[in-house]
């Protein structure tokens, strides 16, 4: 192997992470031994001022730690950990190294125990930078390449200085567009394709350029800004959420059933204390929740960028990921009950590669944290042109009954007496659509060409009354898609038709996000079978 730092090794492309880089990386642990080791000089220090405190166990003197004792030795130790963690650090840092080559980006580390990992181009989901609290006040930030493997199979250069994170980003964007055909066209220095127009409903148009002002940090994106969530909004909507009614209610509860019990002397606040320290742990670990969703979703922006959608988010650690639009599986959008009042929603995606899951709201699924109908459809409408937004507002809005829609059995009225006349689906040549949910809204839409697989349920108490469940599976995210209770024929029906439709996707020349539109969009696929919906 190649020795770092040699001529041969910059000839080959191979670049360095930033030297403060140390700061972060070692820094924490440099602080936690250095606090420790003061702390036992404090304590060998005040054992040699008094030499009879330092015995063995018999009573006699400990002349090994009497001298350990001496402020000197003491001091030597504490500076020899010093210098032995900073040389470490250096070592581990001047031994790492990564490339963009012509088909990966690799990252080469250790230097005792080495190790390369690679990420194939073709296989990069998205590319992330980070930027934690203190890697701002460095003016540092970390590149996360995302592949198909998972979060395992990622690769994170930390940390680089901001303008250079962005330059690697672009570079690998670039590089893994090329890999995969696209044509990269003009290029301005961030890598964006300037000269391109894409409108989408309720989005501003106009060319590519950087956008106003910066992201507490973040330097100015390029792209078309397409959403802006204020972060009081997402302060009241974190806040909607039923464990918080649900604890205001327990703590009132319990403060009244207390004030019957408690001596009249304690006051009109006695329920109030006894409640405390039952509440507390309650309020804590449901405000940590809130808390977090607040962090990591505040000061969110979502830009166009042609061929993928970039988010930029985060109070504490800033993040800027960019989703390609050829990656998306699925696509959601959610009405909690308690944001029906507002009429907002939250719009998220399943994106290969990425996993996450409504207890990990990750930046690559959720492309709009909430927001009104109009901006959830601008989002979806944006990575999937094909998708009809009256259509969509049908399919979030519809109570059921609507022509083209295909609904739940009326035998399902005794398991779901609410919502069994709005659940249901319709289909286009593009894909399906798929609602479900009356008080808390849920519709979904998957390309043909983007199920994975189907499969039907059926219970025992379905099958008493001759009903089933489609299941249409994507790659793993939190979009799950399931149409239940329909009768069997409808269940049955819709899996042989489906089957035909995907299987007449796939074999198309250009497939539902997967090659662009003339619009610059993703393509739709006619597919003689469905023309149009089915009835």
């Amino acid at each position: 192997m190649t020795e770092p730092g040699s001529d041969e090794v910059a000839e080959q492309g191979w670049e360095q992470l930033s030297p403060l880089s140390l700061i972060l990386r070692g820094g924490v642990v440099l602080l936690a031994v250095v606090s420790w080791m003061g702390a036992q000089l404090v304590s060998r220090v005040g054992n040699f001022v008094s030499p009879g405190r330092w015995r063995d166990s018999s009573g006699q003197p400990d002349e090994v730690e009497g001298i350990l004792s001496h402020p000197w030795v003491s001091l030597g130790i504490l500076a020899l950990v010093i210098v032995a963690a900073i040389g470490a650090a250096w070592m581990s840092w001047r031994f790492t190294r990564f490339r963009v080559a012509e088909h990966q980006v690799e990252l080469r580390q250790g230097w005792i125990f080495r190790q390369q990992r690679q990420v194939p181009l073709d296989r990069v989901q998205a590319v992330e930078i980070s930027r934690p609290l203190v890697a701002q006040l460095l003016g540092l930030a970390k590149v996360v390449v995302q592949s198909a493997g998972g979060k395992d199979s990622n690769v994170t250069l930390a940390y680089l200085p901001l303008p250079r994170a962005h330059d690697v980003r672009d570079r690998i964007q670039r590089a893994a567009s090329r890999l995969e055909g696209y044509a990269a066209g003009p290029a301005d220095e961030g890598g964006a394709p300037t000269g391109v127009v894409r409108s989408a409903p309720g989005g501003t148009e106009g060319p590519y350029g950087s956008l106003p002002g910066d992201l507490l940090g973040l330097a100015p994106d390029t792209g078309r800004l397409v959403v802006q969530v204020p972060n009081l909004r997402l302060v009241l909507a974190s806040l909607c959420h039923p464990g918080v009614v649900f604890l205001v209610l327990a703590g009132l509860a319990w403060g009244i059933a207390a004030l019957t019990v408690i001596p009249d002397e304690w006051g009109p606040f006695g329920g109030i204390v006894v409640a405390l320290p039952g509440l507390v742990p309650m309020l804590f670990g449901l405000l940590s929740t809130r808390v977090r969703e607040v962090l990591k979703h505040g000061n969110f922006r979502l830009t166009d960028q042609g061929r993928s959608v970039r988010i930029l988010h985060g109070l504490t650690d800033h993040r800027t990921t960019t989703v390609p639009l050829r990656r998306v599986q699925a696509l959601e959008i959610v009405q909690p009950m308690m944001w029906r009042p507002m009429g907002w929603w939250r719009a998220r995606v399943n994106v290969a590669g990425i996993h996450g899951d409504d207890s990990e709201l990750t930046n690559e699924t959720v492309l709009l944290p909430v927001g009104t109908l109009d901006e959830a459809l601008t989002v979806l409408t944006l990575v999937d042109p094909a998708l009809s937004p009256d259509h969509l507002r049908t399919a979030a809005l519809g109570d059921g009954g609507e022509a083209n829609w295909v609904t739940a059995s009326p035998s399902a009225r005794l398991f779901d007496p609410l919502s069994w006349r709005r659940s249901g689906y319709t289909v286009s040549g593009h894909g399906v659509l798929v609602r479900r949910g009356r008080y808390s809204r849920r519709a979904a839409a998957v390309p043909h060409a983007r199920v994975q697989s189907m499969k039907v349920m059926q219970g025992p108490w379905d099958a008493r009354r001759d009903l089933a469940a489609v299941s249409l599976v994507s790659t793993p995210g939190p979009i799950g898609i399931v149409i239940p209770h329909l009768s069997l024929h409808d269940a049955e029906a819709f899996l042989d038709e489906e089957s035909q439709r995907t299987s007449a996707a796939r074999r198309s020349e250009g497939t539902p996000c997967a090659n662009p539109a003339p619009g610059d969009g993703l393509s739709s696929v006619d597919i003689a079978l469905t023309d149009g919906h089915r009835p």
